[in-house]
């Protein structure tokens, strides 16, 4: 009886068709990747300007422009955010993915996807707000990008 059990189950295995449910399963990972990556953007949206565009790295470099009323109404409410604060949510997503065995060519797709928004963010609000329109501040953005360019080196992220 075990041994007709244990031919029967080999035989199903070998036996069982996923080909009707190909675009099914291929559906949900396509949803699951898009329901990961709206996340993680969630997550940073609200860390990208105050940690990259108005975080100031380097000390000594501040922005020379008179802010004005705006600029002091700003300051009351602004996120306190630095370059680190990134890096630490990006080592946390980067070390789950990896906990959970997800392929290398889909968690470099991912940070790419969460790199250029990060970009589009950036410059975005680089054209809305003349107050970003300074020597000084490109220099802090750059330095900031810097620091977020390295930690991609350093996890083997590039290509």
């Amino acid at each position: 009886d075990d041994l007709i059990r244990q031919q029967s189950s080999q035989t199903s295995l070998t036996s069982f068709e996923l080909s009707e449910y190909h675009h099914v399963i291929i559906d949900q990972v396509v949803c699951i990747y898009q329901s990961l990556v709206r996340l993680i953007r969630h997550r940073i949206e609200s860390l990208i300007i105050p940690a990259l565009m108005e975080h100031n790295s380097i000390p000594g470099i501040t922005n020379t422009k008179p802010g004005g009323l705006r600029k002091l109404l700003e300051s009351v409410t602004k996120v306190r955010a630095t370059v680190e604060d990134i890096e630490s949510m990006l080592n946390e997503v980067l070390q789950v993915l990896k906990t959970c065995f997800v392929e290398p060519n889909l968690i470099s797709q991912i940070f790419k996807q969460i790199f250029y928004f990060i970009n589009a963010s950036m410059l975005n609000h680089l054209l809305l707000r003349k107050d970003m329109c300074h020597w000084s501040r490109g220099v802090q953005m750059r330095y900031n990008l810097n620091i977020l360019e390295e930690w991609v080196r350093e996890n083997g992220l590039t290509e």
